[in-house]
């Protein structure tokens, strides 16, 4: 597009976007809610946005409410509580922005239609009512795993971390160097969005959560252990039956896990990676933790000592579903 185009663009996804109210400044925020301008601009900083100029009028009048509340918070939680809550909601709003972002700009193009410049700057024109939709789906989820997130269960690590014991476990599509080189972008992306659903999908419906995803790998956690194998079971029987995949495999430890701004970390972890690192295509492989948390609806099968890479010799076992008689 036209370098004028492309600033038509950007000024219909910025009005678009806008947030409510009208334009202040960050002084003058400041100076309204009474909030210390540093304070101001540390707390605008932790949600990862960028806070340089006080007085350009850049922010809005819908945002004294929430800079206000920082003070009332920081009095019952502290200082170092709240900037670290608000660092955690501006990495994720910023992770939510961008996949939002993404599919919005791809169904433009969607079906092989590509948008005259009138529907681009129409469409970047009409996003309020969803993003007002997604925010109040934000909110309502939110509530919802907040409550979920309630356990009793878990022991104070560090400043905002907690020990727990649970099951980790990783699902990694074996071919997917292979499926990359053969297939458009176009059409990988398409096959890992099925993946990507499939693994959320499958991971719910056993009790377990998706950590993250990092590539074609996906990182599950459960407290109960036989959650995460049944959910890594499930999702590497369903690649062997894909089309494209042809094959994946897992690893699944447990013990007592790091659990710090959603993420999970320690032996526990290291050791269901170095797994899924070594375990044949096709088969989930677990640690003896996890081998002697398994009821009769698995069976569990001693392997061969390994020296995996970084822990050493650790006995592991092949895992796989009993067939009801």
């Amino acid at each position: 597009a036209a370098p004028g185009l492309v600033e038509l663009y950007r000024l219909s996804g910025d009005v678009g976007n806008r947030p409510d109210g009208d334009p202040m400044s960050l002084r003058a925020l400041a100076d309204a809610t009474g909030v210390p301008l540093d304070s101001a601009q540390r707390m605008l900083r932790a949600g990862g946005l960028v806070a340089d100029d006080p007085d350009a009028e850049v922010w809005h009048s819908s945002d004294l409410e929430w800079i206000g509340m920082t003070v009332v918070a920081q009095e019952l939680f502290g200082n170092e509580a709240v900037e670290m809550l608000v660092r955690r909601a501006g990495a994720a709003m910023s992770q939510l922005a961008n996949a939002a972002s993404s599919v919005f700009r791809a169904t433009q193009w969607d079906h092989g239609h590509e948008p005259t410049p009138v529907e681009i700057v129409k469409r970047n024109l009409n996003t309020r009512p969803l993003i007002d939709l997604y925010m109040r789906l934000c909110a309502q989820l939110y509530r919802y795993h907040s409550r979920l997130s309630f356990r009793d269960d878990s022991i104070a690590a560090g400043r905002f971390a907690e020990l727990r014991a649970m099951g980790i476990g990783f699902v990694d599509l074996a071919s997917s160097t292979e499926i990359g080189a053969r297939l458009s972008a176009h059409e990988l992306s398409r096959w890992i969005n099925d993946f990507t659903v499939v693994a959320y999908e499958t991971a719910t419906s056993h009790g377990a959560r998706v950590v993250k995803t990092i590539g074609d790998e996906v990182m599950l956690c459960a407290v109960e252990p036989t959650a995460v194998v049944a959910a890594a079971l499930e999702l590497v029987d369903y690649c062997a039956s894909h089309p494209k995949f042809a094959t994946a495999r897992g690893g699944v430890a447990a013990g007592e896990v790091l659990e710090q701004d959603g993420d999970c970390f320690g032996p526990v972890v290291n050791r269901a990676a170095r797994f899924v690192e070594a375990a044949p295509d096709g088969s989930v492989m677990v640690d003896s933790t996890v081998a002697t948390a398994t009821d009769d609806g698995f069976m569990v099968v001693p392997a061969t000592a390994t020296d995996h890479r970084g822990i050493g010799v650790v006995d592991w076992f092949a895992v796989s579903r009993v067939d009801p008689v």
